[in-house]
């Protein structure tokens, strides 16, 4: 169903939301320049004009090594910034430096780590829900104040995990959170060629779960909708569900030729309802914030970039005995 109307956000917490979606876009557009200059090995995926639900569902969270888990898929770098992952790190992460969060190990945003109760993801299809599911039933059973959140595309709602993983979330009324990014891609595949039920929500409603279906380019429409399904997942009423409905601007990758069988009209359409450029607009236009205070915050974003870049090329390469290090747990989590 769609979401009631949200709660009205406060003019501290939309300058939140403004400040970053705009360090996520400058952290993805740098990060994507240093692919492209062979600096970054590997591929590049990006969540462009998706920032409003990377944000928009990290805020509500409790944060830190005792607060909510939260699981972010490969659109939501700005989910691992607002939980506190330092961009250099992230950056490094990329470059395969010792400073990334797996050492060199692994690449792109296959970031996790204790501190920020963030697992290290298997995989940005639906691999992470079960997961999510069992941490939320752990809070449960040691009837801690936590809840435990995922986010994935479209194309892991047709998968066995994720009706697995509803399913038994529903039945033990465990405290997770679901948000389902309707970006109409998966890979180069539309999603009315992957599923006939297009409008994801009904998916979760089928199982017994609360689900809502908001417009995902509206920055406070996601912050209110999360900010809900967070509450009543914390008081005690089971899993939420929320739909995001966007859409993917660009290819799967960088090294994806999207021109190729995406349609340029639809992608220019989209491209008008800019996320980050509409918050701006609602903050001059109806919030009276001044265009000097977002120049300021703009300006900080460049200067925390720039130094995140530079302390990242300045890192070292992980040595190789430590190859076999931190593979397997020593102790329980």
């Amino acid at each position: 169903m769609p979401a009631p109307q949200p709660a009205q956000v406060s003019d501290e917490t939309a300058i939140d939301l403004f400040y970053w979606m705009s360090l996520t876009r400058a952290v993805e557009e740098r990060a994507l320049n240093l692919y492209r200059q062979g600096k970054l090995p590997g591929s590049y995926y990006t969540g462009r004009g998706q920032e409003a639900i990377a944000v928009g569902i990290a805020l509500p969270l409790r944060r830190g090594e005792q607060g909510d888990w939260l699981s972010p898929w490969i659109r939501d770098l700005g989910s691992y910034l607002v939980h506190g992952v330092p961009p250099w790190r992230i950056f490094a992460q990329f470059m395969g430096k010792a400073g990334s969060t797996t050492r060199g190990k692994d690449g792109n945003l296959h970031i996790g780590g204790r501190e920020w109760n963030i697992p290290c993801q298997v995989s940005h299809m639906a691999d992470m829900i079960p997961l999510t599911v069992g941490a939320a039933l752990a809070y449960k059973q040691r009837g801690e104040d936590r809840v435990a959140m995922t986010s994935f595309g479209d194309a892991a709602t047709s998968r066995g995990d994720f009706h697995e993983g509803l399913n038994i979330a529903a039945v033990l009324e465990v405290p997770a959170v679901f948000v389902a990014e309707n970006n109409g891609w998966g890979y180069s595949t539309p999603i009315s060629k992957q599923t006939k039920v297009t409008e994801l929500y009904r998916k979760a409603a089928s199982y017994g779960i609360p689900a809502v279906s908001v417009d995902g380019n509206d920055a406070f429409a996601v912050h209110g909708a999360v900010s809900a399904a967070v509450d009543a997942a914390r008081a005690g009423q089971g899993p939420q569900f929320i739909e995001c409905r966007t859409y993917r601007m660009g290819g799967h990758a960088a090294h994806d030729k999207y021109e190729s069988y995406m349609p340029m009209e639809v992608l220019a359409e989209w491209s008008d309802k800019d996320p980050i450029k509409r918050l701006e607009n609602v903050l001059i236009e109806e919030r009276s914030v001044p265009e000097g205070k977002l120049e300021n915050l703009r300006d900080r974003i460049r200067d925390e970039v720039r130094e995140a870049v530079e302390q990242a090329e300045h890192d070292g390469y992980p040595d190789a005995s430590e190859a076999h290090e931190g593979v397997f747990a020593d102790e329980a989590p």
